[in-house]
């Protein structure tokens, strides 16, 4: 996510809030999704952006998901798979070999 809004041109940063927001130690699933590894943009305001980009990008993943399921060949094995649409464009394991496989975009 940092690296989508870097390429965006918003300057972020990853922080794990509990070990303080510093980005080393030891970092544990919390039940409070506000804390664990987050991004946080650097620029406040450069915020109303970042909203509306990430806005954008999950109505994007919603009308990719609509197109319906995916076919996808494993290149390491050639086992076909298919993924549901909102794992379109998307890299998974392949469920025989394990491997990277792509899952097909806008073929």
């Amino acid at each position: 996510m940092a690296n989508l809004l870097e390429s965006m041109g918003i300057e972020s940063v990853v922080v794990d809030k509990t070990t303080f927001g510093l980005s080393f130690g030891i970092s544990f699933t919390a039940k409070n999704p506000d804390d664990g590894w987050q991004v946080w943009v650097k620029d406040e305001k450069q915020i109303a952006k970042a909203i509306g980009f990430l806005e954008h990008r999950e109505q994007e993943k919603k009308e990719i998901a609509l197109r319906g399921p995916v076919n996808a060949t494993c290149e390491e094995c050639g086992a076909v798979t298919t993924f549901d649409g909102n794992q379109r464009g998307t890299v998974q394991n392949c469920p025989k070999c394990k491997r990277y496989m792509d899952v097909g975009g806008d073929e």
